[in-house]
C-alpha cells in the first residue's frame, strides 16, 4: 500500500512539473508610435484580446506583455486614435503606428446662424444633445425633453395638463425684473423662431381674486408646436461669447436646432408610434371621521335651507358614505404618439418629409390636447458652386384646458365634503348639482364647462441660398419666417361661484405674430502657412416681428347655456399691436495655429 501511495505520488509530482513547460507564456516587446510623424505615443492600452491582461506603454511608447502563447491578438487602442489590432503570430517584437481618429478630433457642433464649427476651436462652452436622447423621453414638449441632459440648464412646467407649458432658463436669471423675459432665444435651421408664453386676459371684471390670467389657465409656450422626431439635435449656446452674433435677443443664451435632411441614396421610411398614460401617484389624506358641517354641527341658511359646506360636522355613523374624492375625480391620462417620415435622394438633390399626429387625454376630466405636423424639406445643387434649400412646416395644435388657481376645479376639491360624490355634478335639466348653496363649484361641473379651448395655426419656413464665389470665398443667405395664429374661446357659464358677480361671461381672444428674419453672411478662409489659418465671417440680418392681440369678452349672460357673445349684455375691448425692426451687421474672426492655438474675435 505504501509502495503505491509513494509511486501515485511520484506521478502526481510528475504530472506537475510537466503541464507548465507546456503553458509558458511568451513575452512580447514593441514600441508604438504616432503614423503621421513616427512620435513614440506614452500612455496606449495594450491588451491581449479575449483575456483580462493588459499593459501601459511608458512614457517612450516602450511595452511589454505575456501574450499567451503566441497565438493571441494584441489590441492598441488610445483616445484620438484608431484601435488597431495585431497577430501576435509568435513574433517576440511587435511595433505598431497608430493613426489619428479624425472624427474624433474634430467634433463638428452647430452654432450661431446654424454654422458648424470644430468644437475644439471654441472658446465657449456648448452642449450638444442628439435625436435619440431628445426622443427616449417621449416628451411632448422638446423643452421638457432636455430636462437632466443639460448642465447649468433650469426647466420648470407650468403644470401637468396636456398642452402645459415650460420655461427654459440658462445659468439662472439675467434680469430682476418681474416682467423681464429670461428664456433663451430659439433657432431653428438657422432662423429664429418664437418661444413666447402668452397668457392673455381671460378673468372677469369682477368676481376672481387672481393676480393676473396667468394663474388662470397653463398656457402653451411656442416651441410645444415642435415635433421632435423632426429633430436632428440640438445646441445650448451660454453666455456672451457664444451668443454675440445675435446680439441683445440672444442674452440669456440660444437654443439652436437642427432638424433632419434627406440624406442620399434609396428612399426609406420610417415609422414611430408610442403610447403612454400618466396617472396621479399622490393624493391628499382625506378625514372620514366627520360628515359636511362645523363645529360639529349642519349647517343651515337662514331660511333653513341646508348648506353643506365644509367638513367638520357631526360624526361620520356606519350609513353614511363616505369619497375619496380626490382619487375619484382625477382619471387616467394617455398619449398616443404617431409619425412617419420618408427621405431619400442622390448626390445632386436629397428631400425629407414627415407628419406626425399627437393625441392626448389629461387626467383632468374632459382635458385634451392634440398636435399635427406636416414638414418637407429639400436640398438641391443648382451647379459646383450654387445649392439651393427650402424647409417648410406647418403645425395645428390646440385643446380643451381646464382652469386652475383662484375659484378652480383645484381649489374647490380641496373644499368639498368627502361625504358628496364629487363626479355627482349634474342635474336632469344641465345645471350643476350644488351642495353649497352656491359658495364652493363642483370640480367637475368646472372641468366639463368652465374651460379654454384653443386653436394654434403655425408656419415656419425658410429658403436658402449658397454660393461658392472662389476656392476661398463663401456667401450663403437665407430668409425665413415664423407666423401663427392662437384663437381662444373661454367659457365661465351662469350658475357658477367664479362668473357669479358678473352673471356669467365670454371671452374670445385672437393671438397673431409673425417674425422674417433675413440673414447674408460672406466666409473668406486663407492658409497663411501650413500651420497658421485664418478666416473671417461678415454678415447682415434684418429682422421684423409683428404681433397683435384681439380680446373681447362679453358678460351677463342672458339665456342658460347659450354661451356665445351674442347673449351678452356687457362688452368689454382690449386690443394691443406691437411692431419691432432690427438691423444689424456682426462679424467673426477666426486665427488658427497647428490646431491647438485659437484666437476667436466676434462683435
Amino acid at each position: 500500500m505504501n509502495n503505491f501511495l509513494r509511486t501515485l505520488i511520484g506521478a502526481s509530482g510528475m504530472c506537475l512539473l510537466l503541464l507548465p513547460t507546456g503553458a509558458y507564456a511568451q513575452e512580447v516587446t514593441g514600441v508604438v508610435i504616432d503614423a503621421s510623424d513616427d512620435s513614440a505615443l506614452p500612455g496606449v492600452n495594450v491588451v491581449v484580446k479575449g483575456t483580462t491582461i493588459g499593459t501601459v506603454t511608458d512614457i517612450e511608447g516602450n511595452y511589454r506583455i505575456d501574450a499567451s502563447d503566441g497565438t493571441g491578438v494584441l489590441v492598441f487602442s488610445s483616445v484620438g486614435y484608431k484601435t488597431t489590432e495585431v497577430p501576435v503570430n509568435n513574433q517576440s517584437t511587435v511595433d505598431v503606428a497608430l493613426d489619428a481618429d479624425v472624427t474624433a478630433l474634430n467634433e463638428v457642433v452647430v452654432t450661431s446662424f446654424g454654422i458648424k464649427r470644430d468644437k475644439k476651436a471654441l472658446g465657449y462652452a456648448v452642449q450638444e444633445i442628439s435625436s435619440e436622447e431628445i426622443t427616449e423621453t417621449k416628451q411632448p414638449n422638446v423643452v421638457n425633453a432636455l430636462r437632466g441632459k443639460v448642465a447649468g440648464v433650469t426647466i420648470q412646467s407650468s403644470g401637468g395638463q396636456p398642452g402645459a407649458g415650460a420655461d427654459i432658463v440658462i445659468r439662472g436669471l439675467t434680469s430682476l425684473s418681474p416682467s423681464a423675459d429670461n428664456q433663451p432665444l430659439f433657432v431653428v435651421d438657422g432662423i429664429p423662431i418664437s418661444n413666447s408664453t402668452v397668457a392673455g386676459n381671460v378673468t372677469p371684471s369682477a368676481g376672481s381674486n387672481a393676480i393676473n390670467s396667468a394663474e388662470q389657465f397653463s398656457q402653451s409656450n411656442r416651441a410645444v408646436d415642435l415635433n421632435p422626431d423632426d429633430i436632428e439635435n440640438m445646441s445650448i449656446l451660454k453666455g456672451p461669447a457664444a451668443t454675440a452674433l445675435y446680439g441683445l435677443r440672444a442674452a440669456n443664451g440660444a437654443v439652436i436646432i437642427t432638424t433632419k435632411r434627406g440624406q442620399a441614396g434609396k428612399a426609406t421610411v420610417s415609422l414611430n408610434s408610442s403610447f403612454g398614460w400618466d396617472v396621479i401617484n399622490k393624493a391628499p389624506e382625506v378625514q372620514t371621521r366627520f360628515r359636511e358641517g362645523r363645529f360639529g354641527r349642519l349647517r343651515f341658511n337662514s331660511d333653513g335651507t341646508p348648506l353643506r359646506f365644509q367638513s367638520f360636522g357631526p360624526p361620520v355613523v356606519a350609513s353614511t358614505p363616505v369619497f375619496d374624492n380626490y382619487r375619484d375625480f382625477f382619471e387616467t391620462g394617455t398619449r398616443v404618439d404617431n409619425s412617419v417620415s420618408v427621405s431619400g435622394g442622390n448626390e445632386n438633390t436629397t428631400f425629407f418629409a414627415s407628419a406626425s399626429r399627437l393625441d392626448q387625454q389629461g387626467i383632468v376630466p374632459f382635458s385634451e390636447w392634440d398636435r399635427t405636423t406636416v414638414k418637407l424639406s429639400a436640398n438641391t445643387k443648382v451647379s459646383e458652386r450654387v445649392g439651393v434649400s427650402g424647409t417648410f412646416n406647418y403645425i395645428n395644435s390646440g385643446g380643451t384646458r381646464s382652469n386652475g388657481g383662484d375659484k378652480s376645479i383645484f381649489s374647490s376639491l380641496s373644499y368639498y365634503s368627502p361625504t358628496f360624490d364629487v363626479n355627482d355634478y349634474i342635474n336632469p335639466d344641465g345645471t350643476q348639482r350644488d351642495f353649497s348653496d352656491g359658495i364652493i363649484d363642483n370640480p367637475r361641473y368646472v372641468a366639463r364647462f368652465a374651460s379654454l379651448n384653443d386653436n394654434v395655426n403655425r408656419m415656419i419656413g425658410n429658403v436658402g441660398l449658397t454660393y461658392q464665389i472662389t476656392d476661398w470665398l463663401n456667401l450663403d443667405y437665407k430668409i425665413g419666417t415664423d407666423f401663427y395664429s392662437d384663437s381662444r374661446n373661454r367659457i365661465a357659464p351662469v350658475g357658477l361661484d367664479v362668473s357669479s358677480q358678473v352673471n356669467g361671461f365670454v371671452i374670445e381672444e385672437e393671438v397673431n405674430y409673425q417674425e422674417i428674419n433675413s440673414n447674408l453672411f460672406i466666409t473668406a478662409t486663407h492658409d497663411f502657412t501650413e500651420l497658421f489659418k485664418g478666416s473671417i465671417l461678415v454678415g447682415h440680418n434684418l429682422t421684423n416681428i409683428k404681433s397683435d392681440v384681439l380680446n373681447v369678452r362679453g358678460e351677463g349672460l342672458s339665456l342658460r347655456n347659450f354661451d356665445d357673445l351674442s347673449n351678452a349684455s356687457n362688452f368689454f375691448t382690449f386690443e394691443d399691436a406691437s411692431l419691432r425692426r432690427i438691423v444689424g451687421v456682426f462679424t467673426n474672426i477666426e486665427l488658427e495655429y497647428a490646431g491647438t492655438l485659437f484666437l476667436t474675435l466676434t462683435g
